[in-house]
């Protein structure tokens, strides 16, 4: 095979920016920063240089400004850490102009009347600098009026306050980043402004004039940076840390998909293998279903069940949610073991409890017309999978919603926060690492073809329903070349691959180096991998690095499906079953009252 590798970029973040300083009437330049497994992003703040007040020229005069460099020797010392782990990211450059005084005098000297125009500006460029390949930033202050009818010797006097509506502060920038090395060093940036005045009147053509302009110019550079850890997040594929084995009984359900669309339909399947054998005595538990909604993440229906020893459950999602006509849903569904007789208040329906020996599996079936879920009556199986199972570590029937509860979980209604959390604590961790070990290159949509068009669930697990999560990227094709994209959802998505990016098209994968016999035995189809990870969650108010997050691939050929789990690595500890507000799920009590709640949001990180 060909070993030559290289990385196609050609994604544009979307994401808002959290964690940067602006000045208050900073204009947006550039992309956002995301630092992936290292801190940040951090700002350096503004560096500025400024020029005047001084007397506006007629004819252009340069003078010299100056910023600092950015010298990551100084930043290495904020964080405790070394230069060499000071990763310079953008480079926002601004330019501020402001009309610090304006004195226009005239005096009508004609023998009648006449109307004055003025027209002023005041001009204002940096010049492009070669040495960090900067182009020119150019601002303008507008100054303009028309007088009534001046008889003669009638005078007007315009002044900066005459001018309430008038463009007396203009501001301009740019964002750079890629090879950002001239920016690197000891040293300054020096920069020539160029800056003249432009005057022109008309309608008065004889006058006297007194005239005073006066203005300021500053020039600002502000670093966007990350601080690279000791051990940063494995990057694309790579993954050596330990993964739970997720396919064994546990506490927890994570079903995927449930569609209750018109002509769609979800059959989910619990069971319990907790039977009276000699190992165990066998006991009913109760399982609690919460069935989420596409759209805004809340709960559609919860539903508690009851399951005897070796019992096992299937309920058809529409009814089960209870649907009626003109109410169809899809989403994902997680469902857990509980002890309905011991409510507490975050629980109202039975605490949640550990019981590793909940098993099961979901069945798609759609109506006769296909996957797009508009036919009538079943027309026969779509695709099965299982459900993803989370463990309890908590012993057996011991309370798992821990938070605020300190040493184990006390009687009484006031424990717990009502989520379930992925935390290795309460359940398992959710995966670092997504990875599918295959897919097709996908063609065009034609109905009743047999072409290759797969779709992507994809579950954000970090935040909940008032977060909008971006995830990463590596589709590799059939010769080990690597390409990236990222693709943001809010709460859960169901996607076709080629909206996520044109590398899964098959037009795309023959074009790159590809292997040309595979896949073997049927030259003229392409195929590929993916990995998949969580990249930044965020609301109007917090932003979730590296968030927890789930994706399963379901792969059509015409009308026919399959799916399976995809493979998993490594843990992310920050998932949280399901909140609802802008703060997510914070962790810690901050402010004192004894309970981690939403107001401890505001002042913890609030994750």
């Amino acid at each position: 095979m060909n070993n030559m590798k290289f990385i196609g970029r050609y994604l544009a973040l979307g994401a808002v920016l959290a964690g940067v300083s602006a000045s208050a009437n900073a204009q947006v330049c550039g992309d956002p920063v995301f630092c992936g497994g290292n801190d940040g992003p951090f700002t350096s703040g503004q560096l500025c240089d400024s020029v005047g007040p001084r007397p506006v020229p007629s004819s252009a005069q340069n003078f010299p400004m100056s910023v600092p460099q950015f010298n990551p020797a100084d930043y290495a010392a904020l964080h405790g850490t070394t230069a060499d782990k000071i990763i310079l990211e953008r480079v926002e450059v601004s330019l501020k102009s402001e009309a610090t005084e304006f004195d226009y005098q005239f005096t009508n000297t004609t023998s009648g009347s006449c109307v004055l125009d003025l027209d002023y500006f005041v001009i204002g460029n940096i010049l492009p600098n070669a040495t960090v390949g900067t182009g020119q930033i150019g601002v303008q202050l507008d100054l303009s009026n028309t007088s009534d009818p001046l008889n003669n010797g009638q005078s007007v006097n315009w002044t900066l306050a005459s001018y309430p509506g008038a463009a007396t502060v203009d501001e301009e920038c740019i964002a750079q980043d890629g090879d950002l090395s001239a920016w690197i060093g000891n040293g300054n940036i020096n920069w020539t402004y160029n800056l003249v005045g432009d005057r022109s009147e008309e309608g008065c053509t004889q006058g006297n004039t007194n005239f005073l302009s006066t203005a300021r110019a500053e020039i600002c550079v502000e670093y966007t940076y990350c601080v690279e850890g000791d051990d940063p997040d494995p990057e694309g594929c790579a993954c050596d840390e330990k993964s739970p084995d997720y396919r064994r009984p546990g506490s927890l359900l994570l079903f995927p998909e449930f569609d209750s669309r018109p002509g769609s339909y979800t059959v989910l399947t619990v069971t319990n293998t907790d039977c009276l054998t000699d190992e165990y005595d066998g006991e009913d538990v109760d399982v609690h279903f919460y069935y989420i909604r596409q759209d805004n993440c809340s709960d559609l229906q919860n539903r508690v069940e009851t399951l005897t020893p070796c019992d096992t459950l299937s309920v058809l999602s529409s009814h089960h949610t209870g649907s009626f006509a003109g109410d169809h849903y899809r989403g994902f569904v997680y469902a857990f073991a509980v002890d309905k007789s011991n409510p507490t208040d975050a629980n109202p329906v039975g605490a949640p409890i550990s019981y590793n020996h909940l098993v099961g599996s979901q069945a798609v079936i759609h109506g006769y017309d296909g996957k797009q879920g508009n036919g009538g009556g079943i027309g026969g199986f779509d695709y099965q999978m299982n459900p993803v199972v989370f463990r309890s570590p908590q012993p057996y029937r011991a309370y798992t919603d821990l938070d605020g509860a300190g040493e184990g979980f006390p009687a009484g209604a006031e424990t717990g926060d009502g989520y379930r959390d992925l935390d290795d604590v309460e359940y398992e961790a959710a995966p670092n690492v997504i990875t599918i070990p295959r897919f097709f290159g996908q063609d065009q949509n034609n109905p009743g073809s047999t072409d290759f068009l797969s779709e992507l669930i994809l579950i954000g697990l970090s935040g909940g329903s008032r977060f909008e999560t971006t995830v990463d990227f590596t589709i590799w094709n059939d010769n080990e070349v690597p390409f990236s994209a990222e693709y943001s959802f809010v709460c859960w998505e169901r996607v076709e691959l080629l909206d996520i990016d044109f590398a899964f098209a098959e037009w795309f994968l023959d074009s790159t180096d590809n292997d040309l016999d595979e896949v073997f035995g049927h030259s003229d189809k392409e195929a590929g991998w993916i990995c998949i990870t969580g990249k930044q969650a965020i609301s109007t108010q917090e932003t979730i690095p590296l968030p927890a997050i789930y994706a399963v691939l379901i792969e059509y050929v015409g009308e026919f499906g399959v799916s399976d789990l995809p493979w998993e690595c490594g843990r992310r500890t920050n998932g949280s079953l399901i909140p609802l507000g802008i703060f997510g799920d914070p962790d810690d009590d901050t402010d004192g009252d004894g309970d981690v709640d939403g107001d401890d949001a505001e002042n913890g990180d609030g994750h």
